[in-house]
This record gives C-alpha cells, sequence and structure tokens, in this order.
C-alpha cells in the first residue's frame, strides 16, 4: 500500500511539474506575441507614414509637371509671337 501510494505521489509530484513547465512556456509564448504584436503595430505606423508621404511627393511631382508643361505651352507662345512681330 506504501509504495502503491508513494508511486501516486510521484506521478502526481511529475505531473505538477510538466503543468508548472507548459504553464511557464505558455506565458513565454504569450509575452513573445505581445512583442511581436507592438512590433507589428509600429512596422504597420511606420509604413503608413511612408505611404503618406510618397503619395504626396507623388502628387506634387504631378503638379510640377502641369506647371512645367503650361511654362513650356507659355515659353512656345511667347517664342512664336516673338517671331511673327519680327516678320512682320
Amino acid at each position: 500500500m506504501k509504495g502503491t501510494l508513494h508511486g501516486m505521489q510521484t506521478e502526481l509530484n511529475l505531473l505538477l511539474s510538466m503543468r508548472d513547465e507548459m504553464e511557464l512556456t505558455l506565458s513565454t509564448y504569450k509575452l513573445e506575441r505581445e512583442i511581436m504584436d507592438k512590433d507589428l503595430q509600429s512596422v504597420q505606423s511606420d509604413y503608413d507614414a511612408v505611404k503618406g508621404a510618397y503619395t504626396a511627393l507623388e502628387h506634387e511631382v504631378a503638379e510640377g509637371r502641369k506647371l512645367a508643361q503650361g511654362r513650356g505651352a507659355v515659353s512656345q507662345v511667347r517664342h512664336v509671337t516673338c517671331h511673327a512681330s519680327r516678320a512682320a
């Protein structure tokens, strides 16, 4: 009877030890997940900022091209006008 009780106590201690180890491992995984979630949020925030800056820059470039095309057309008109007045 004592042998059986001692064997059950040993098995219980082993199971409790395994449970504690599993809980520690789970806790570690949860902490790692929280850290990765924060990193992901940070990367997402950086991505959104870069995307916004790129979109703004893209818009500025498009506006610059429109202005340059407009100035080119004005220069061509002035050039044609100057040549026309010299020819007259």
